[in-house]
C-alpha cells in the first residue's frame, strides 16, 4: 500500500510522540539504537541506510521494519518500552496507512449515512411510536373517567386533538371487535371469509 503525504506527516507526528513518551518513562538519556561497539554502530547505519524514513529523525528507522530484526539492534530500555510497556505498540508506515485508511473509509460511510437523511427518517419512525403511545395513554385516560381538558393540559395538546385521538382509537377499537368477531364465527363455519351470506 502506497501511504500519502498526509500519512507520512501524521506517522511522523505520532513518532514523535512515542518516542516523547518513551524518554518520559525511560529518562532523557535512553537512547533507542544500541552504539557501544563499531559493529553495532554498522548495523545501525545499514539499517537507517535500508529504512525509508521519509525524511524523519534517525529513530524513525526503529520503527521500519520487522520488529523481530529491528529489536536486535536497539537498547535493552526501548526494547523494554516497546514489548513491555502499555504505552505503544510501534506502528510501521504501512500499517499506519492501512489504519488510517480503514479510518477514512468509515468516516466516508459515516458522513454518507448522515447525508442519506436515514438518521432523521430513524428519528421519525422512533417518534411515530412514541405518538403512538401517547395516543393509547390518552385513550385509557379518556376510558377512566378523566377529562379532555385535564389530559390536553398534562400532554400537552388542544382539547379537539384528544377528541380526535379518542374517536380514532375508538373506531379502531370496534375494527378490531368487529374482525374478531367476524374471525370466530368463520372458525365456527357459520360464514364463509369471503361474504356475509349464512351457509345454509
Amino acid at each position: 500500500m502506497v501511504a500519502s503525504l498526509q500519512d507520512v506527516r501524521e506517522w511522523h507526528t505520532y513518532i514523535d510522540e512515542d518516542l516523547r513518551q518513551f524518554w518520559e518513562l525511560e529518562g532523557d538519556n535512553a537512547r533507542v539504537w544500541k552504539l557501544r561497539t563499531e559493529l553495532e554502530i554498522k548495523r545501525v547505519e545499514r539499517h537507517m541506510t535500508r529504512s525509508n524514513t521519509h525524511g524523519g529523525r534517525d529513530e524513525v528507522a526503529a520503527y521500519c521494519g520487522s520488529w523481530n530484526v529491528v529489536k536486535k539492534l536497539c537498547t535493552a530500555e526501548f526494547i523494554r518500552y516497546v514489548e513491555e510497556s502499555m504505552v505503544t505498540d510501534r506502528v510501521t508506515l504501512a500499517e499506519w496507512s492501512k489504519r488510517a485508511r480503514a479510518v477514512r473509509i468509515t468516516d466516508q460511510a459515516n458522513a454518507d449515512y448522515v447525508a442519506s437523511g436515514e438518521p432523521e427518517m430513524n428519528a421519525l419512525g422512533d417518534l411515530a411510536e412514541l405518538f403512538a403511545k401517547r395516543d393509547e395513554l390518552i385513550f385509557q385516560a379518556y376510558l377512566k373517567g378523566r377529562g379532555a381538558t385535564e389530559i390536553a393540559r398534562v400532554a400537552g395538546i388542544s382539547r379537539s386533538q384528544v377528541h380526535v385521538i379518542v374517536r380514532e382509537r375508538e373506531a379502531a377499537t370496534l375494527a378490531e371487535i368487529e374482525a374478531a368477531e367476524q374471525a370466530a364465527l368463520v372458525a365456527a363455519g357459520s360464514f364463509t371469509d369471503w361474504d356475509d351470506e349464512e351457509i345454509i
